[in-house]
């Protein structure tokens, strides 16, 4: 088993990247490929997550089935390195590193409705719809949107009062503004 680590995020090109995990290995057994290195990839130093949910879009991403078996993902479909390695690729891309910072140092969190990433780094959280597609920044997004709203209402009072817009009193309002209860 080789032991030669790339880098998490798919940019071959840079050296000094710092997240690394072990190429995938992929093995023809009779009439079957397996991805014997799965256990290794998906241990928290490098991706962090169950072995289902990568087997869950390998089997959406090539339209095959994928099991589980002896330490391997097997499959009856032609699979090489090459093809594999960049699935895995396009999987940590989505659904490992954050969408903000792109580190790869991200928790999932389920609960009963909804599928979260919370980046570990810079805080961050993504949600996961329930077809594996990444809403970017949603949360984030809706607490934007609740800030531009305040700002917004304040600078409309201010023309509509015909106050002067001078930046000073604007600035005091805003720092009047309880961002954490919004």
């Amino acid at each position: 088993m080789s032991k030669k680590l790339i880098n998490m995020n798919g940019d071959l090109t840079d050296n000094f990247y710092r997240y690394k995990m072990p190429c995938a290995i992929i093995v023809r057994q009779g009439a079957f490929y397996a991805f014997t290195n799965i256990d290794d990839i998906m241990k928290p130093k490098y991706i962090n997550r169950d072995i289902n949910s990568l087997k869950k879009f390998l089997n959406k991403h090539f339209h095959t089935s994928w099991s589980y078996k002896n330490n391997s993902l097997i499959t009856s479909a032609s699979i090489n390195q090459n093809k594999l390695q960049e699935a895995i690729f396009i999987y940590v891309n989505k659904f490992i590193l954050c969408s903000k910072c792109k580190c790869p140092e991200t928790e999932n969190i389920n609960d009963k409705k909804d599928n979260y990433n919370k980046c570990l780094a810079c805080g961050n959280i993504d949600e996961i719809n329930e077809n594996g597609i990444r809403i970017i920044n949603k949360i984030n997004n809706k607490i934007n949107s609740k800030i531009n709203n305040e700002v917004n209402n304040i600078i409309i009072n201010k023309v509509d009062n015909n106050d002067k817009l001078e930046k000073d009193k604007i600035s005091e309002d805003l720092d009047d503004i309880d961002f954490d209860n919004i």
